[in-house]
């Protein structure tokens, strides 16, 4: 009797469910007709009563939030059997004991979706709140007007991080709890505040209150970023509206992949208008134009590898421009820009588009929000020298801010017009997320201002069409103003990007243009692909290498067996290091003040005090590596052999190489044998340093007077500073000499600590550049970038543009799409 009572009860709950599915059902179909219905409700007990409610909260993640209620009117059932059921919010569910269980989903969802690059949150909620008198039989069914729209009001809140939805006050808070979970993929956890933002989805039960809340992420990566809604066009390094007067001096635009800024080429930069180049103009990179690209009456400019200009009509172009290809219609394919063969310029189809002003973006959102909003912190009563994660705003920014701290989550920071400059001096930007600064005034950049690993797209600074831009120093990061008035002065290195409108070129300049920001590429797809066979070589390479061989650059040991054995002392303050790859540790006495027995592992430095080790736990067929030094495996030889291996015998090149410690050394003579010059390059380490004396011995092996025809180039590679201060001033006057003689000089750099930076920095010419890298690891990349620059650029004459932009942007969906639908139920 017992089990079939069981079977009973079972039938009987299943009937009731069906009971419930057919009123919900039956519910929606009376509503599709926005006015009046009915539903048949069968045998049992009903009743509606208020059972809950839902609270959704949006929060944008800097304290401000706005929340929305919403009763949960409930319709409640109980079969003859006693099986217990609800419809509630637009769901189904069940009754068992003191657990619930869902029968049927209430109609709360949520979504990711693609925006801007990245991936966020949305959720779609359409629920029901029933009123009424219910009665078995036929029931009237009249809906009132729709509480929907399409994304919540979030009002001063502006903007949506994250975005609570709170169950509260209901019996069936656990089966609200396990749906809400799945649903959200979210992870359980013990306190859930929306204020605080959360990396993931999280969820909270409290059972004892019957209430469950769950927090969704939404743009959590950016939300007030999102807010603003700029969608940034960077084309490559540079973009100007136009290029104020004749530019004749050196600009550099050269771009970089995977923040590894030791191996660039050139690279694209573009220019909305004409461009007229004088005599001077030394331009390595891709400039591309919406006009023509002219050289003055009597200049010869040199543009390498090439440039691309809209305007080449036969009949627009000047008489000394040299065509080599033409099109059925007669229109320019490609031409030489002066009769010297050496500047390529090729035509594009159409123009590239026009760079769309943000001054409704920063004046409108992102001034004007962060201008009214009282939880806004005000930047000029800081106090501090370090900003961190935030919302920030004031009139004025006096060079005070050195640091912009992003560890904890991005800053914004907003600039009026009411007060002086936004000054920007010695500025680091430190974290792994974004600094954004938005101004309608004038820019300027004083001092130094630096980001992380060449992460250049870490700072922003957005301006208006009123804004001017003033580049002194040196730069890494964005300017994003287009239709601003912008400066750059003579000898400044930008690394990232500026985009501005009217632009003036102070002399030389260089910009390293990191790829990862790029959204757009100017050039017409079917002009992208050039091949043009012509006359032009690049001219032959005398090559020397000046390699620092002083103690310090260290060397490789061997410990082997059980027992004690000696090891190399190094000099200085430099310590052993075990082999990370090692499998056995060593042992060694460490006596400060007293003699103990210590344990080196794989990967860590020490110190012995006898310079005797043995291996712990070895036996006779144990073998330990130990090293010291900046580059103790000897790569800056196999550096200097793969460039060596890029030289090309047949165009004439030659090479030499040389190492210095107290004193210089020739490992071979400036020679056209190029693999005898691969052949004799090895490595050794000892002394001290006198980095003079390596590049005199090198500069002797060319001539006093530069031959016609022929590059020539030196790489310094030192790991530290001369060991005698005295030898600071022979460096730099043997660099003179070196410049005197027409040598482009490039100085590298190597390791973490007692680098004479501007001593190296001094060193390069202008032509050259300073590398400073942390290990010899690095070697590769950089030697392998000096020679994209100085070999392989040079003689290639094919130019492939291959970017696939990731396009960035931003959604103005916010964020919840909420339609409550009250409905009185009546017999």
């Amino acid at each position: 009797m017992a089990a079939l009572d069981a079977v009973q009860m079972q039938a009987s709950g299943e009937h009731g469910e069906q009971v419930m599915r057919q009123f919900d059902k039956d519910l929606q179909t009376a509503m599709l007709d926005n006015t009046t219905g009915s539903v048949y409700l069968s045998n049992g007990n009903y009743n509606l009563t208020d059972e809950g409610n839902i609270e959704i909260t949006v929060s944008n993640g800097y304290g401000d939030t706005q929340s929305e209620n919403i009763p949960m009117g409930t319709l409640r059932y109980e079969d003859e059997a006693g099986n217990k059921f609800a419809h509630q919010a637009g769901g189904v569910w069940r009754k068992t004991g003191e657990s619930a269980s869902v029968v049927s989903k209430p109609g709360i969802r949520y979504y990711t979706e693609q925006s801007g690059g990245n991936e966020v949150g949305r959720i779609d909620f359409s629920v029901t709140n029933l009123r009424g008198n219910v009665e078995r039989g036929t029931n009237r069914v009249t809906q009132q007007p729709s509480a929907s729209t399409s994304g919540l009001d979030v009002g001063d809140v502006g903007f949506v991080s994250h975005v609570a939805i709170e169950v509260s006050d209901t019996p069936y808070h656990d089966a609200w709890y396990r749906f809400l979970k799945t649903e959200f993929e979210a992870s359980s956890a013990s306190d859930c505040d929306v204020a605080d933002g959360a990396d993931k989805n999280i969820i909270c039960h409290d059972e004892a209150n019957q209430e469950v809340t769950v927090i969704a992420t939404i743009d959590g990566t950016n939300p007030f970023a999102n807010h603003v809604e700029i969608d940034p066009t960077v084309y490559g390094g540079l973009y100007a509206d136009r290029i104020t007067g004749a530019y004749g001096s050196d600009l550099t635009v050269r771009g970089y992949e995977n923040h590894n800024i030791s191996n660039r080429s050139a690279d694209l930069f573009a220019i909305d208008d004409g461009v007229t180049l004088n005599g001077g103009a030394e331009v390595q990179g891709i400039p591309v134009v919406n006009d023509h690209l002219r050289p003055t009456a009597s200049g010869d400019p040199n543009v390498s590898p090439l440039a691309y200009a809209a305007a080449l009509e036969r009949g627009n172009s000047p008489p000394r421009y040299d065509y080599i290809n033409t099109t059925a219609d007669g229109s320019t394919a490609a031409f030489w820009l002066t009769g010297q063969h050496d500047s390529l310029v090729a035509n594009m189809s159409q123009p590239f588009d026009s760079v769309d002003s943000i001054d409704s973006n920063v004046e409108n959102k992102a001034l004007d929000y962060l201008e009214s909003n009282p939880d806004v912190t005000d930047i000029e009563s800081y106090g501090g020298t370090t900003v961190d994660s935030g919302l920030y705003y004031g009139d004025d920014l006096d060079g005070s801010i050195t640091t912009i701290n992003t560890s904890d989550g991005d800053v914004h920071i907003g600039i009026g017009s009411g007060g002086g400059p936004l000054e920007l001096s010695n500025l680091s930007i430190t974290g792994n997320n974004s600094a954004y600064i938005y101004t309608e005034s004038h820019v300027d950049i004083r001092q130094d201002v630096e980001v992380p690993g060449n992460r250049t797209g870490a700072l922003w600074v957005y301006g208006s069409n009123s804004s001017t831009i003033d580049v002194e120093r040196d730069y890494e990061g964005v300017v994003y103003a287009p239709g601003s008035h912008v400066t750059i002065d003579d000898g400044v290195e930008i690394t990232g990007a500026v985009v501005g409108g009217t632009t003036n070129l102070h002399g030389d300049a260089t910009i390293n243009f990191d790829r990862t920001l790029r959204t757009d590429v100017p050039i017409p797809t079917e002009n992208r692909d050039i091949s043009i066979e012509a006359d032009r070589t690049r001219n032959p390479l005398d090559v020397t290498f000046v390699l620092d061989r002083s103690g310090s650059m260290g060397e490789t040991g061997t410990v082997t067996g059980s027992g004690w054995q000696s090891v190399p002392s190094p000099p200085g303050d430099l310590s052993l290091t075990v082999d990370s790859a090692a499998s056995h540790s060593l042992e060694y006495y460490s006596c400060s003040p007293y003699c103990t027995l210590e344990t080196a592992d794989p990967g860590e430095s020490f110190d012995p005090y006898f310079s005797s080790v043995r291996i712990k736990g070895g036996d006779s067929t144990d073998s330990v590596t130990i090293r010291y030094g900046s580059d103790p495996e000897g790569l800056r030889a196999d550096a200097t052999k793969d460039f060596i291996d890029l030289l090309n015998q047949s165009n004439d090149d030659r090479a030499g190489v040389f190492e210095f410690n107290y004193n210089g050394y020739e490992l071979h003579s400036l020679s056209r044998d190029i693999d005898d010059v691969h052949d004799s390059v090895s490595v050794t380490s000892g002394g001290g340093t006198d980095i003079s004396s390596g590049i005199e011995r090198a500069i002797d092996e060319y001539s006093a007077t530069p031959t016609p025809g022929r590059d020539r180039i030196m790489i310094v590679l030192s790991d530290g500073e001369n060991s005698n201060p005295a030898a600071d001033s022979r460096t730099r006057a043997q660099a003179q000499r070196a410049e005197n003689r027409d040598i482009t000089v490039y100085t590298i750099g190597l390791g973490e600590n007692n680098i004479n930076k501007p001593l190296l920095r001094d060193a390069a010419t202008d032509d050259g550049e300073f590398h400073m890298i942390d290990n010899a690891s690095q070697l590769e990349d950089i030697f392998e970038g000096i020679a994209n620059r100085e070999i392989q650029q040079k003689s290639d004459l094919s130019f492939d543009i291959s970017v696939s932009p990731t396009m960035s942007g931003t959604s103005s969906d916010y964020v919840v799409n909420i339609d409550t639908q009250t409905v009185n139920i009546g017999g």
